[in-house]
């Protein structure tokens, strides 16, 4: 019995590593505002994050176009892991309904967005290769100015797979600007072609998600049952 309530709180003690997080980014640059939410989740070796562009269609001041596109973010993780493989959906439209691949593993050459490697101390870093901002991620509102061209519109969906569970690393690493931090997002054509690299509001604790929290009460429910039966 010892070594089933072992294995029992050992089962838990790994569920409780599941947790989803939300950050959000805001600022101003050239007349516009350029704002963003990153959703992190992890349940076991796979890694799920949904990028909103949630940026307003007119300047501050209400009197023009404001239009920013993300062209390029990134987060911290444990180096001591390895990506088995890797996916980036985003719309080809305002209307469209059905994501498509804008970056793979699969296929590397055939899309816009990379797996970046140079970004200083950042481990997850995507950027659109042809240095500019065709193929940046809108805010599905936006209906003029560049993001009326042909380009990708929010909710951008990552999804990565580990050889292991993949822990999110706090530590702020350089990322430019004069910035340091875990989380960020790069924003062109901010305003009247500004442009912002942005990190996290204050945001709170991961926290577990709720199938992890059901396991948890279950299985420290299982062992007050048991002490009682005992006493």
């Amino acid at each position: 019995m010892k070594k089933l309530i072992i294995a029992a709180i050992m089962f838990v003690a790994s569920a409780v590593s599941s947790f989803a997080t939300t950050y959000n980014f805001s600022g101003i640059d050239n007349g516009g505002l350029g704002s963003a939410t990153m959703d992190i989740s992890i349940s076991g070796n796979t890694l799920t994050m949904i990028l909103k562009n949630t940026s307003p269609t007119t300047l501050v001041d209400g009197s023009g176009i404001n239009a920013p596109g993300i062209t390029g973010f990134g987060f911290n993780l444990d180096s001591n892991n390895s990506v088995t493989n890797w996916l980036l959906t985003a719309y080809a439209s305002q209307s469209a309904t059905t994501p498509i691949t804008i970056g793979s593993s699969i296929n590397t050459s055939s899309y816009k967005w990379k797996l970046g490697t140079t970004q200083a101390g950042v481990t997850m870093d995507y950027l659109n290769y042809l240095k500019d901002i065709k193929g940046a991620l809108y805010n599905p509102a936006a209906t003029q100015g560049l993001s009326a061209k042909p380009n990708y519109f929010t909710d951008a969906i990552l999804t990565m797979t580990f050889a292991s569970t993949p822990v999110l690393d706090p530590t702020p690493d350089a990322i430019g600007s004069g910035l340091t931090g875990s989380e960020y997002v790069r924003m062109q054509s901010v305003g009247n072609g500004g442009s912002l690299k942005l990190t996290p509001e204050p945001t709170s604790t991961p926290v577990p998600e709720p199938s992890t929290i059901l396991l948890l009460c279950a299985g420290l429910g299982g062992l007050a049952f048991w002490r009682r039966k005992r006493a």
